[in-house]
C-alpha cells in the first residue's frame, strides 16, 4: 500500500552521502574529526563496491528518504501536524541505513546504528520516523521503543501515534492496541518498553 504511493512519486536518485561529503569539504558544513573521517568512507563506498559484497544502491536510500517526507507527520513544535523535510545530514544518515546492501540478497549493511546528538536537535522525531517506515519493511516485524522509564520510552511511540493519526495510508490500515499498535498489511507492531520492572511482562530492558 505504502510502498506503492511512494513509487509512484517522481525518483530522486541523488547521493546525499556524497553531497554532504561535499558540503563538508567545501566547509558549508562544520562536523567534527570523526563524523569527517566516517562521511570520508562512506563517500568512497557509496562509489565502490565494498570486498565484493556490500554495494550501495540509491535507489533503495531514495525509497526511505521520499516515504519519510510522504508518509510522516512532525508530532511537535513549530511544524507540528505537517509533513517532514528532512536536511541534508538527515539525508546522509538514512541514506546510510538502507542503502548499504548485500549484492545478491539486498540485506542491509548496518543492522545496528547509533544516532547521537544533542537536545531539541530532532532525535526523536528522525527516531520516530525510521519507526514508521520499518513498519513496511518485512512481515511481523517488531519495533520496540526503548528507554529506562516508560515515560522515556512513551515519546518515540507518542510521536509515531501522532504522525500514524495524521496519515490515512496508516490511520484507515492499522490499529491501536492496549499496548501497542499493529500495521495490518505487515502485521508488524510497535510498543515501548522500559527498564521499569515493577509492573512490566516480558521485555526488560
Amino acid at each position: 500500500m505504502a510502498r506503492k504511493k511512494v513509487n509512484k512519486l517522481i525518483e530522486d536518485n541523488t547521493n546525499y552521502i556524497l553531497e554532504y561529503w561535499n558540503a563538508i569539504q567545501n566547509k558549508e558544513i562544520i562536523v567534527c574529526k570523526k563524523i569527517y573521517k566516517l562521511y570520508e568512507r562512506l563517500a568512497h563506498e557509496s562509489q565502490n563496491e565494498i570486498r565484493g559484497r556490500w554495494i550501495f544502491d540509491v535507489k533503495k536510500a531514495s525509497y526511505a528518504i521520499r516515504f519519510i517526507e510522504k508518509f510522516m507527520y512532525c508530532g511537535k513544535g513549530k511544524f507540528s501536524r505537517k509533513q517532514m523535510k528532512l536536511m541534508l545530514f538527515q539525508k546522509a544518515f538514512i541514506s546510510t541505513i538502507f542503502g548499504f546492501v548485500d549484492k545478491d540478497t539486498g540485506f542491509r549493511r548496518y543492522k545496528d546504528v547509533l544516532l547521537v546528538m544533542s537536545r531539541k536537535n530532532g532525535k526523536t522525531g528522525l527516531s520516530a520516523a525510521i519507526s514508521q517506515l520499518l513498519l513496511t519493511e518485512e512481515y511481523g516485524g517488531e519495533i520496540y521503543c526503548g528507554a529506562n522509564t516508560a515515560s522515556q520510552a512513551s515519546l518515540l511511540f507518542n510521536d509515531v501515534m501522532t504522525s500514524i493519526r495524521l496519515c490515512d495510508s496508516f490511520s484507515s490500515n492499522g490499529k491501536k492496541r492496549k499496548t501497542d499498535y499493529i500495521f495490518y498489511p505487515t502485521q508488524s507492531t510497535i510498543k515501548y518498553v522500559s527498564g521499569e520492572t515493577s509492573n512490566l511482562d516480558g521485555l526488560v530492558i
